[in-house]
């Protein structure tokens, strides 16, 4: 009986899916940012910031990586900064943990603006083949009004639904 018991969960858990073929999903976490403006040569804003992230995953390929969108949300003493990132999420593996990479373009939109690449490496556990918890490291470089220079590190959820599948 026992051995039965033992089968029929292995069975049951080779069906659970961890990879995200098919899925549109959400993203949702907080993090911390750092940032330097540099304009006429000086540094005119140093700055660390407690961060908000949201936004949205879509499926693309057989192994599961993601197109995004990001924005994000970042609390000053003096106010507030935001920020939105788009583009790709490749993923290595399709376990219940696998790594990723992030290649963005991103763009500070307030106060000031400043538009560049945003690159970033992190580790997602699948709890669930539709929700996954993840923790991630970013930095960007941007140019508008001054040199922008900016480093993140955010803990989030994904919750996916395989809608197109």
């Amino acid at each position: 009986m026992l051995c039965a018991a033992l089968c029929i969960s292995q069975i049951a858990n080779a069906s659970d899916r961890y990879d995200h073929r098919g899925a549109i999903g959400f993203l949702l976490g907080p993090g911390i940012a750092f940032q330097d403006r540099v304009a006429s040569g000086q540094v005119t804003e140093r700055t660390s910031w407690l961060a908000f992230m949201v936004g949205g995953t879509f499926a693309i390929g057989n192994e599961g990586n993601e197109l995004k969108v990001l924005s994000q949300a970042f609390r000053l003493t003096e106010g507030g900064v935001w920020a939105v990132s788009a583009g790709y999420r490749g993923y290595f593996g399709q376990e219940q943990v696998k790594t990723f990479f992030d290649l963005d373009a991103r763009a500070d939109v307030a106060p000031t603006f400043a538009i560049g690449p945003r690159l970033g490496l992190g580790v997602q556990y699948e709890l669930l083949p539709t929700l996954g918890v993840f923790a991630a490291v970013a930095a960007h470089v941007g140019a508008g009004n001054g040199v922008v220079f900016g480093a993140e590190a955010f803990v989030g959820i994904q919750i996916r639904s395989y809608l197109l599948e």
